[in-house]
């Protein structure tokens, strides 16, 4: 009788620790895909949504999160790139007209310390 219901006891035990580890894995299953995809956002491209077409779950609403976060750095990253570009712009336009001026002073004037300094002017515009 007692072996009985110990192997009764141990039976259940083991069942429940079985479902435990199958209900976990199901609960954990999406929090563990959408690591793997930022993981592979950060390898790959960085343009793909990696948010889920269905239901309204917190892993839903966290992946839209992240999408939403993902666009906003595309679009900063965009306007960076575009102010280098245009700040690099505007500073080398007066530096050629410096330089050519320096040029010319080096090609019109005798004055030794004017072609001097004519010299290191345009050495410092390059």
């Amino acid at each position: 009788m007692i072996t009985s219901v110990l192997i009764i006891i141990v039976i259940i035990c083991s069942f429940s620790i079985f479902l435990g580890f199958v209900f976990a894995n199901r609960i954990i299953k999406p929090v563990t895909e959408l690591a793997n995809k930022v993981n592979r956002l950060e390898t790959t491209e960085t343009t793909r949504d990696i948010s889920a077409i269905d239901g309204e779950d917190e892993i839903n609403i966290l992946s839209q999160a992240i999408d939403s976060y993902q666009h906003r750095v595309i679009e900063l990253l965009a306007r960076e790139r575009e102010f280098s570009s245009d700040a690099s712009h505007e500073f080398r336009t007066p530096l050629m007209g410096i330089q050519a001026a320096a040029e010319n002073l080096q090609l019109g004037d005798a004055n030794p310390r004017s072609v001097e300094l004519a010299m290191r002017i345009e050495a410092r515009c390059k």
